[in-house]
This record gives structure tokens, C-alpha cells and sequence, in this order.
């Protein structure tokens, strides 16, 4: 009687599971792509703009001019969903990027998130995209590699993950609609950054050369090294775009929520909460071009001129079949004179398709920046890269 009555739990079970559960799909994919890059830097200026040698197993500098780069990440990753029977869909994808130029480096987590959704509305956690790019930045900048120095010199006031990067790591975030550039009339995202601002006692230099470093500060008040922000939600990202036609309106803006650490109030430290505030838009001019521009607003949230602004028009052009052309320009400021100025900056992107699983890409970007020295006196320099790589896609 116990064997029957086990089986028949057993048999219900399984029933019902299979009437519950479906099998989600599977999709492996990667690439290997590589190129060749020079790299020149007449007065040191650029370095936080233009990220030369990227993956590189040594970063490419002014006086070594050349190095291989793996910038556009080779990668191999699965991703897939599940079509539920209650209505639900859930959605997966877990993606590694592989540095090919270094065997003894390990693979990183490029995207690792799982999604649940009802109709219009998704909910994801995990390493996801960056929903101030998604929802700004990629109006006119979307080159491989480099182009994206407009973004970098705004963004790069943010802590953790939101810094300068296209994907932010733990996050959770709630999305109405298809998502940027899905064409939906209207579409957002809310984005909660949990836990991951990185901003210890052990931070770089302060700006302020004069002024006391974050570890001496630490030391006068006797205590180490420690995290600096006991917020558990680090960060918020808000992102809407709505399509009228051939014109996309988007706007978007994060911000960092600091709650001071016992550690930080002991040391007297002022922890910043710096942001960024993005408004753009695209046109679709005709089947083979448009054109695409975003203004962004950054405050480091210091004492004194701590705001910076940078705006970016871009586009591309389908030259014939299988040569696409991506080219733009950008400007921007700091209302401090002992910050870096971004003057100009200048990019392009040829690309060919060889086939639907090759290309072969040139890229070329200029950073014209200028800040004045410790004795006052304005330095001006030109930051460029020039890089032309091969992508095999599977």
C-alpha cells in the first residue's frame, strides 16, 4: 500500500510539473574578433577617453604606438526562454568574454541575467545592459570599439559598474514595453544597482592634489580600510523613449544613492552621490542612413564647479550592400578649470560584410582635450586611435 501510494505521488508529480514547466530553448553562440591598432597621445590627455589596447595583454601606449586589440570582446555565450503555460515567458543569457590575447587571463561575465514576463511588463536580474546607453548614448554613438568618448567623458563621474560601461553588474530592473529600440510607441525602464558601489577608504587621489587622500584620512582616524557607502541600493537608472514614426524621443538619467558608512562619518569624509542626465533623439532619414544626437548633463556632487556637459551628433550611411559608413562629432566642458576639457571629439567606422558571419572594420578616433597645470598654465593635446579588425561570428 505505501509502494502504490508513493508511486502515485510520484506519477502526479511529474504531471503536474510537465503541465507547469516548459523546456526553454537553447541557442549557443560566439565570435572571435582581433584587430591591429595604433595608438598616439600627444600630451597624456586621453587615456580616460580613449581606451587603447583593449584586452590587450599590455595596454598600448603613445610610445609604443601598436598593439593587437580584442576591444569588441570575443565571447561565447547561451541564452534562451520558456514559453510558460500560465502566460509567462521566462528568458535567460549567460555570456563569457574571453581575453584570446592572454592565455593566462580567465574568462569575465559579460551578461549573466534571468527575466520573467507578463505582456508588456519584464522583470531582470543579474549583469544586464547599461540603461543610460541603451536609452541615450546609442542614439549617435555605436561603433564596435572606439567612437564613444563622449559617453566616457560623461559617465565616467559614476561609481562601480555605472562608469563608463555598457553593461552594469547586479541589477535589478523593471521594464515596460519592448525596451530601447524596439519601436514601441512607448517604452521604460527602472533600474536598481544593488550593492556595488566600490568606493573604499583605499580611493584614488582627490583632485585637489592639496588636499588629504581618502587612506590618510582613514589613518588620522584610526581605523581601516572600509567601504564607504552602507546603502544597499548603490544606484538608479531611468530610461523612456517613445517613437513617433521615423523620429525615436529618449531620455534617461542615473544617479548614485549613498547612505555614509559608520567608517566614512569616523574619517569625516564627504561621500559623493554623483548622476547623469541624458535627452536625445533619432531619425530614420531613409532606408540606408539616419542621423542620431544625445546631450548629457554629469555632476560629481563635490564642493565647487563639480557639473560637465557633452553633447553628440551622429549617423551611418549603407554606402552600397555590404559597406556601411558610421561617423560623428562631440564637444564638452567642466566647469572646472583643473578638469580635463573635452574641445573635439572626432570618429568613424567602416565596416565591410565579407558574409553573414564575417566582417572586417576600420576605426578611427580623435580626443582633443585641454586642462590647465598646477601653475595655472593650459595644456592642449590630441588623443587618437586608429584600428582595423576581422570578425568571425558562429
Amino acid at each position: 500500500m505505501l509502494k502504490k501510494s508513493t508511486l502515485a505521488i510520484a506519477v502526479s508529480s511529474a504531471v503536474f510539473a510537465s503541465s507547469v514547466y516548459a523546456e526553454p530553448t537553447l541557442d549557443l553562440y560566439g565570435r572571435v574578433d582581433l584587430g591591429l591598432e595604433y595608438y598616439s597621445d600627444s600630451e597624456n590627455l586621453g587615456g580616460a577617453d580613449i581606451f587603447a589596447g583593449l584586452e590587450a595583454p599590455k595596454a598600448n601606449t603613445d610610445e609604443k604606438g601598436f598593439s593587437l586589440s580584442d576591444g569588441n570582446n570575443s565571447r561565447l555565450g547561451v541564452k534562451g526562454e520558456a514559453q510558460l503555460p500560465n502566460g509567462l515567458t521566462t528568458a535567460y543569457q549567460y555570456e563569457l568574454g574571453t581575453r584570446i590575447l592572454d592565455g593566462n587571463a580567465n574568462p569575465f561575465v559579460r551578461y549573466g541575467w534571468l527575466s520573467i514576463s507578463n505582456g508588456q511588463h519584464t522583470l531582470t536580474a543579474g549583469t544586464q545592459d547599461n540603461y543610460l546607453l541603451m536609452y541615450g548614448g546609442l542614439n549617435a554613438q555605436y561603433s564596435e570599439v572606439h567612437g564613444y568618448g563622449a559617453y566616457y567623458y560623461a559617465t565616467e563621474v559614476m561609481p562601480g559598474s555605472m562608469a563608463q560601461t555598457f553593461r552594469t553588474d547586479s541589477t535589478l530592473a523593471y521594464t515596460f514595453g519592448g525596451g530601447a529600440f524596439s519601436g514601441d510607441t512607448f517604452t521604460a525602464t527602472v533600474a536598481l544597482h544593488i550593492n556595488e558601489d566600490t568606493r573604499t577608504t583605499e580611493a584614488p587621489e582627490p583632485a585637489n592634489k592639496n588636499a588629504p587622500t581618502l587612506a590618510e584620512l582613514a589613518a588620522k582616524a584610526n581605523f581601516e580600510a572600509a567601504d564607504l557607502n552602507k546603502s544597499g541600493i548603490t544606484g538608479v537608472t531611468v530610461g523612456v523613449e517613445s517613437n513617433l514614426d521615423k523620429l525615436a524621443l529618449t531620455a534617461a538619467y542615473q544617479q548614485s544613492v549613498v547612505s555614509e558608512s559608520d567608517a566614512a562619518k569616523k574619517a569625516n569624509i564627504d561621500v559623493p552621490s554623483p548622476s547623469v542626465a541624458s535627452v536625445g533623439a533619432r531619425y530614420d532619414i531613409s532606408d540606408v542612413a539616419n542621423v542620431g544626437f544625445n546631450y548629457y548633463i554629469a555632476d560629481r556632487d563635490t564642493k565647487g564647479d563639480s557639473g560637465r556637459d557633452m553633447w553628440v551628433l551622429g549617423g551611418d550611411y549603407q554606402l552600397s550592400e555590404n559597406l556601411n559608413l558610421h561617423a560623428g562629432f562631440g564637444a564638452g566642458s567642466d566647469d572646472a578649470d583643473t578638469q580635463r576639457q573635452m574641445d573635439a571629439n572626432v570618429f568613424a567606422q567602416l565596416t565591410y560584410t565579407l558574409s553573414d558571419s564575417n566582417q572586417i572594420r576600420f576605426e578611427f578616433e580623435q580626443a582633443s582635450l585641454s586642462k590647465k597645470d598646477d601653475a595655472g598654465k593650459k595644456v592642449e593635446g590630441d588623443a587618437q586611435v586608429f584600428l582595423i579588425s576581422l570578425r568571425q561570428d558562429f
